[in-house]
């Protein structure tokens, strides 16, 4: 399966980040996200090496969600939030890591350096 190269600089920026409570509680930010913002969480996720799990995502005492420089933000499930940090972690599914690896943990302890 041929992967599809996006040209990141024509994908949604991340602007920061904030708590999910935060996201949550302000109604002019929107959890309707693309593709695009995914691809571009996935990409800042690896060049960062932010391979924090769902619990830091969701915890509201944390600043993990990511907010785009169009308002919108990802408030993914554990799971969902799991499954991005692996491809982010794993971009050539090399590893026997997946989302289950990430999805329950608040901070990757793993060898990836």
């Amino acid at each position: 399966m041929k992967k599809i190269q996006r040209d990141m600089n024509k994908l949604p920026q991340i602007a920061g980040w904030i708590s999910w409570e935060e996201a949550d509680s302000d109604p002019s930010l929107v959890d309707d996200y693309s593709n695009d913002h995914i691809e571009s969480l996935v990409q800042y996720l690896r060049d960062n090496k932010v391979f924090h799990g769902g619990l830091w995502h969701q915890d509201s005492s944390c600043t993990g969600v990511p907010i785009f420089e169009d308002g919108k933000v990802i408030m993914a499930s554990m799971r969902t939030w799991g499954g991005y940090v692996a491809r982010a972690f794993n971009p050539d599914s090399t590893d026997i890591r997946d989302y289950c690896d990430f999805a329950w943990s608040h901070i990757y302890k793993g060898d990836k350096e």
